[in-house]
């Protein structure tokens, strides 16, 4: 007001009317700019947890071919379980060499690139008829999976910014319901088309890929100057700390896989339900799974990662002990929708965690986290199998549900998180 009334009478305005004015000016285009980057960061995690649930579509798709290939082709159940066995270690082995690659050249092809491979090599498995073509086939789709993950996860811890635990919690929540959502829409088409209804899954893929090319070359320029750059030097990397929450998701990963796995025979063998009653169970668990990974993200920004851990983890103990206590199915089934929340709660937390704990690694650590620790795990969980043989079914459950302990006490060694929790009035 004092600026233009001076500038009215034709005289100049006092010096420091001006330095107030350039101030409030500078001010005003800088939260323009704030303004503009949070929406893009925004637009940019939505993309990310929608290509990322197309992604884990096609990851949990050779599973759901699998009596498909027994049937129709006559494998024997040895070979078709290693159809999947193909694209479980081509995807956790290939994952953290594109971490690094991704780190030194950072790129964002690489992730449309992988979904047009991983839906791809889906569709030709269920055309070709001999077996080392349908192998390559999966390998091909573990490939582009492994070349999706680093690029995408890295790009999400860097648009979350202070909200590295909501924004990974979104990203991870895309690929949970991805992966629920596969056997879901390809069970009809198989069944209506038989194995060559899988050819389908190469359209959401292609289609996702060309949406997610066009999103980012428009966001591109709108995007924050630190998450279009390189990421790298944000301080030194700290590889033993980093070791420990590889160990401890390796061992996460063991409970979460052998739950999957056993939870259903559980039901119908140790506590004589039907085979309904055991697709309800785990269908509850991973459900309550995608809503773990909803809330994680944010307890991690509002509380800290590793509080976030350890706590999650340490109510898993009581929670197990409460399953292992119920004798009849309805009781059973409903304790294991309240395991399935704090166990998966802390997946958030620990991808953020791997990406602090290597600042100039950023997709290293997203492919370790993403890809070969998760798939350690799923190898570990077949010993359970043995356990199971020898000393039977509730042992097995026992010794799984037991895991829990390990993982809290892996995250009591883990090192205090560097970037402080949100207080309460960011949150909202």
């Amino acid at each position: 007001m004092i600026v233009s009334n001076v500038r009215r009478i034709g005289g100049k305005p006092p010096r420091k009317d001006q330095d107030m004015a350039r101030v409030r000016d500078n001010a005003v285009r800088t939260l323009e700019r704030g303004s503009g980057i949070e929406q893009a960061n925004r637009k940019t995690l939505i993309l990310m947890g929608l290509a990322h649930a197309f992604n884990d579509f096609n990851l949990a798709a050779p599973a759901v071919l699998l009596p498909f290939f027994v049937s129709e082709r006559q494998f024997s159940y040895s070979a078709a379980s290693g159809l999947v066995m193909a694209l479980g270690l081509t995807s956790s082995l290939w994952q953290p060499l594109m971490g690094v690659f991704v780190d030194r050249h950072p790129v964002m092809w690489t992730a449309p690139v992988g979904l047009v491979l991983g839906g791809a090599g889906i569709a030709l498995a269920g055309v070709l008829r001999d077996y080392a073509a349908i192998f390559a086939c999966i390998a091909l789709s573990g490939i582009g999976i492994a070349g999706f993950h680093p690029a995408t996860a890295r790009l999400a811890g860097q648009c979350s910014r202070d909200r590295g635990g909501e924004g990974m919690g979104l990203f991870a929540a895309g690929g949970s319901l991805g992966f629920a959502a596969s056997p879901m829409v390809l069970m009809p088409l198989l069944l209506r088309f038989g194995l060559r209804g899988s050819s389908f899954a190469i359209l959401p893929s292609v289609a996702m890929a060309v949406a997610m090319a066009i999103a980012l070359n428009r966001l591109n320029a709108h995007l924050a100057p630190e998450t279009a750059g390189d990421g790298n030097g944000g301080g030194a990397d700290r590889w033993s700390a980093f070791a420990r929450l590889a160990a401890l998701l390796v061992i996460r990963a063991a409970a979460v896989q052998g739950i999957g796995n056993f939870l259903p025979l559980y039901i119908t063998d140790a506590l004589h339900g039907t085979a309904q009653q055991a697709g309800a169970a785990l269908s509850l668990f991973s459900l309550s799974g995608v809503v773990g990974t909803i809330l994680g993200g944010p307890l991690a920004d509002r509380y800290g990662c590793r509080r976030t851990i350890i706590a999650a983890t340490s109510l898993t103990i009581p929670l197990a002990g409460l399953f292992l206590a119920q004798g009849g199915v309805a009781r059973a089934i409903g304790a294991s929708l309240l395991l399935g929340v704090p166990l998966v709660a802390p997946f958030s937390a620990i991808m953020v965690l791997g990406q602090e704990y290597l600042p100039n690694h950023v997709g290293f650590a997203s492919g370790v986290t993403l890809g070969i620790a998760s798939s350690i795990g799923m190898l570990v969980a077949p010993l359970f199998g043995w356990i199971a043989d020898i000393y039977g079914l509730r042992t097995s459950m026992m010794a799984i549900l037991a895991l829990p302990i390990v993982v809290t006490l892996l995250g009591l060694t883990l090192p205090r998180d560097r970037r402080k929790p949100l207080p309460a009035a960011q949150q909202q």
